[in-house]
């Protein structure tokens, strides 16, 4: 099969990684694979799209008028002209939502030629006429029409208009006309597609992203040594973006006093100023900083080093990171939010809170872990069963072997 993927990012960040292990993973079973991505890159499989120029203007364009995705005219047709040529038998969208395409001309175009396509739900955007979440302000307009989006100034901000309820409008059209393939990337979101109106013509099942569990693997080593970590230290790993977002002020001050004076707590992901964070007099316990980590390897070490792993996410549709942490055998602590909660089996492999302001069950939590309550090798299994990446990427084979059969019996 002929199988040309469309995304963001190539190879890095979770989008860009799940994109080139579904590219290779086609190449191996010996199917043609072609990412298309504004991302410059060496590999012969990737057409890059647009320039700089192109990018800036369409990220104005958005900001004004809130119509992600729909300039970058010119880089779209020519674009199509090289779809000409590779003739796909499945056009797959992951993140498109990043100022390099059309998505107008692009479903125009897969409509008129009969070519089916997949769409990937990482998050909600495909979903709604903006914004890329709404379960975090309790919004409910993607089920109507998106009319007078509350977040026309938040997230990438529509300055000049509000346009959410004609690219809801558009989106329903477009997708009407298209043979379309939904899959959410969560057991949550995938629910939210049928509810939503934009999807009732569409086949709608969920596949989970997945992690390498031959590299996060808890025989890999950790950093305790070269930290100076004691090996009997309760040791909390969290992740940057999570942890230092405004609305957890409150519950991270209270896991920092909860902390002993063997206690360490590693933040992963810190940018330059909250390298800096300084331990505050009173703290028994130890802070350590660490900025964004790229290699694998070294992150699974960090994951290694420590005895949970606490997601303070608020809206989430599938958290690698805590895949990750599991597949390190390391419990997982987080809230009800999105796809986050679903990955964790409360009791066996972490806890789940389901209220933001319950700032006691988390603290329970980390109590029960530190504890022993919950099995670090229940934890390993659940990833290895459930979040092997290679085994989880073989049902988007499955997919398009489906949608390829399907196809040939219409024609």
């Amino acid at each position: 099969m002929n199988i040309v993927q469309i995304n963001s990012v190539y190879g890095v960040k979770s989008t860009g990684i799940i994109v080139k292990d579904i590219s290779m993973l086609l190449q191996e079973y010996g199917n043609t694979s072609i990412v298309v991505s504004p991302q410059k890159t060496d590999d012969p499989t990737v057409i890059n799209i647009g320039n700089s120029i192109d990018w800036k203007i369409h990220a104005i364009y958005t900001r004004l008028f809130g119509k992600q995705a729909l300039a970058s005219i010119n880089a779209t047709r020519k674009l199509l002209v090289q779809l000409n040529k590779i003739k796909p038998d499945i056009i797959h969208l992951h993140n498109i939502h990043s100022n390099f395409i059309n998505y107008k001309l692009l479903l125009q175009y897969t409509a008129e030629n009969n070519i089916p396509v997949v769409l990937t739900l990482h998050d909600c955007w495909f979903l709604t006429g903006k914004c890329f979440h709404f379960f975090d302000i309790g919004c409910t307009k993607w089920k109507s029409g998106c009319e007078n989006c509350p977040k026309r100034f938040k997230d990438i901000p529509s300055v000049l208009a509000d346009n959410a309820k004609t690219v809801y409008q558009l989106r329903k059209e477009l997708y009407t006309k298209n043979k379309l393939y939904i899959v959410g990337c969560s057991q949550w979101i995938t629910e939210i597609a049928k509810e939503s109106p934009l999807c009732v013509n569409a086949d709608i099942r969920y596949i989970y992203n997945g992690v390498d569990t031959n590299t996060f693997n808890p025989d890999k080593g950790n950093l305790r040594g070269k930290l100076n970590i004691d090996q009997e230290s309760f040791v909390i790993i969290t992740m940057a973006n999570k942890w230092f977002d405004d609305v957890n002020e409150r519950i991270r001050n209270k896991i920092v006093n909860m902390l002993e004076e063997k206690d360490c707590l590693i933040i992963v992901g810190c940018k330059e100023g909250q390298l800096t964070v300084q331990q505050k007099k009173g703290y028994k316990g130890r802070i350590i900083t660490m900025p964004h980590i790229k290699d694998r390897e070294e992150l699974a070490k960090v994951y290694n080093t420590g005895n949970v792993f606490i997601n303070l996410t608020h809206i989430d549709t599938l958290p690698t990171v805590n895949m990750e942490a599991l597949s390190c055998s390391l419990p997982v602590i987080t809230y009800q939010a999105g796809g986050s909660g679903e990955l964790v089996d409360p009791g066996v492999t972490g806890y789940v809170v389901n209220d933001f302001l319950d700032d006691y069950a988390i603290i329970k939590a980390l109590q029960n872990v530190k504890s022993g309550y919950i099995s670090r090798q229940k934890c390993r299994e659940k990833a290895v069963s459930s979040f092997n990446k290679l085994e989880n990427y073989k049902e988007y084979l499955k997919l398009y072997e489906e949608i390829g059969n399907n196809r040939i019996e219409i024609l």
